[in-house]
């Protein structure tokens, strides 16, 4: 995990780089492709641990991040859509300090383009709510991400993909950096066995 926090109100300065954890992905089609859309229904678990924090912080997090994602072609083999709500409870730690338990709950629309057989482009739009406790009881504030994506299909079972957002938006006062990063990147290689 890379961070670079500067200038955040109650966040020490730090940049650095270290092991954040490990994660498990499991995932199961509720609903395969089909209709003239060619629409899909997925739903996925991905249980992660990890012992390091915002700002260097170092202890303990344990989450359960659940997601379903719609996709549909509405142009076959080039126009690409995607809508994805998530639910992800957590209990985490600082080391020496007592355990807290929060949630997010997300939702995101994206559309890709294809430009070759391999490559594609697009944006993405992502609105996420944080809370206290684990059913989302109490809420903390909201923001509202937007950016590019890209997927590349390097071979016939390996995917390169990637995204960055930056937060144009946040409640309950403007842009929330107390609960949220000011951009948001993800480089994600898949490969199939």
């Amino acid at each position: 995990l890379g961070q670079s926090i500067h200038g955040v109100p109650d966040l020490p300065d730090y940049a650095g780089v270290g092991f954040a954890g490990v994660s498990n992905e499991w995932r199961y089609v509720l609903a395969p492709r089909s209709g003239p859309w060619s629409v899909q229904a997925t739903v996925t678990a991905a249980p992660e641990w990890s012992r390091l924090g915002e700002g260097g912080v170092r202890g303990q997090e344990f989450a359960l991040p659940l997601l379903f994602i719609l996709e549909a072609q509405p142009i076959a083999r080039r126009l690409y859509a995607a809508l994805n709500l998530s639910y992800a409870p957590e209990i985490a730690r600082s080391d020496g300090e007592p355990w807290s338990r929060g949630s997010t709950l997300a939702a995101s629309a994206a559309l890709s383009w294809r430009l070759t057989p391999d490559a594609m482009i697009g944006g993405e739009a992502d609105l996420t709510n944080v809370f206290d406790g684990l059913a989302a009881q109490n809420w903390r504030g909201s923001a509202l991400f937007l950016g590019p994506t890209f997927h590349y299909q390097v071979r016939e079972n390996v995917d390169l993909s990637g995204a960055w957002t930056q937060q144009i938006g946040g409640w309950p006062h403007g842009p929330n950096l107390a609960e949220f990063t000011r951009s948001q990147a993800r480089l994600r290689l898949e490969i199939d066995f």
